[in-house]
């Protein structure tokens, strides 16, 4: 009984902590020009740099920024992926994004995040989410 305890706990370490799944987003497209009310097609590309796949579910989060990083941000999409992701591999999501007619005109960046609540998915990495 003892023996088996060990190999779990080593299975379980190994899968949390050591790098099973690491989940990115690796890029997107994204129209060059867009208009207050208008919805828009766009692609966003997550990677898994693990080795391992995840067949739990994870939401990729979308928002509009007047920065190029995080903080600040509005969100306008959730998506949902259902099914995960195998290990170094990449998946395509295509969805539509509608921008706000309250917002002013001006530069603006659309920024996606993966799995972006800490500890949804174990993962390697949790800083490299976005």
């Amino acid at each position: 009984m003892k023996k088996i305890l060990i190999l779990l706990f080593i299975q379980l370490i190994g899968y949390n902590v050591f790098g099973a799944v690491n989940l990115s987003i690796s890029g997107g497209i994204v129209p060059n020009s867009m208009y207050r009310g208008g919805s828009y097609p766009i692609t966003i590309y997550v990677q898994n740099n693990g080795s391992s796949s995840t067949s739990a579910y994870f939401i990729v989060n979308v928002s509009i920024n007047t920065v190029s990083t995080y903080g600040g941000q509005s969100w306008l999409l959730d998506i949902p992926v259902f099914g995960g992701i195998s290990g170094n591999s990449t998946i395509t999501l295509n969805t539509t994004i509608t921008i706000p007619c309250t917002y002013s005109t001006g530069v603006r960046y659309i920024l996606a995040a993966v799995d972006s609540i800490p500890g949804a998915i174990a993962e390697s990495n949790e800083s490299d989410n976005n």
